[in-house]
C-alpha cells in the first residue's frame, strides 16, 4: 500500500506541476527520475525561459494524515538522512508534501 500512496502523490505532483496557466501551456515540465536516485523523484525544467534551462529536484512525501491542528502543517517526516542528501545536489532541491484526500 505504501507504493500505491506514493506512486499517487508523484501523479498529483505531476498533473499540479503541468496545469495551464496561460494558453501557451505549463510553465513548468517535471520528469520523474524513477527509484534508482536516492533522494529525489523528480528534474523540473521551467519552460520557455530563454537558451538555458533553470531547473530543481524535487522529493514528493505523500500523506494521509492530514494537516496538525495547531499550525495547520501536512503531517510528512523526512529523514535527517534525507535532507542532508538533497542539500549535497548542486541545484536548488524542494521537499513538495502531497495530501492524499486534499487537492
Amino acid at each position: 500500500m505504501r507504493d500505491a500512496l506514493g506512486q499517487r502523490g508523484e501523479a498529483i505532483f505531476t498533473v499540479l506541476m503541468t496545469e495551464f496557466h496561460s494558453h501557451a501551456g505549463p510553465i513548468f515540465k517535471p520528469q520523474f527520475l524513477g527509484d534508482k536516485w536516492q533522494y529525489v523523484d523528480f528534474i523540473v525544467e521551467l519552460v520557455g525561459a530563454g537558451k538555458s534551462v533553470p531547473y530543481f529536484f524535487v522529493q514528493v512525501k505523500t500523506t494521509r494524515k492530514g494537516y496538525t491542528k495547531k499550525y495547520n502543517r501536512l503531517k510528512v517526516k523526512v529523514l535527517k538522512e534525507n535532507v542532508i542528501g538533497l542539500a549535497s545536489y548542486p541545484a536548488p532541491t524542494y521537499i513538495v508534501g502531497i495530501d492524499k484526500f486534499k487537492r
